[in-house]
């Protein structure tokens, strides 16, 4: 999954691959670590019913959230009786 992100290689990033990085989307960095692929499914539709929730269409959109936002996703979840793991 990292790489997805990164061409792996024994070189150093030039400087336009570290500049590319930052477009990177969210979700997919969050993600790349993952390596259950239950987790990995788990995580993902977390992530897209909170998008719903917030209204959030962008995949960038998801760097201006903060934890007050993520923790009224979470309650919001809760009232379905489900468990967002954000």
């Amino acid at each position: 999954m990292v790489s997805d992100l990164v061409v792996i290689g024994k070189q150093k990033l030039t400087p336009a691959q570290y500049s590319d990085l930052a477009d990177v989307p969210p979700e997919l960095e969050w993600l790349a670590n993952i390596t259950n692929e239950k987790t990995r499914r788990a995580y993902k539709i977390d992530v897209a019913e909170f998008s719903s929730f917030t209204g959030l269409r962008e995949p960038t959109a998801m760097r201006t959230v903060a934890r007050a936002q993520a923790v009224a996703g979470q309650y919001q979840a809760q009232a379905f009786g489900a468990v967002l793991a954000l």
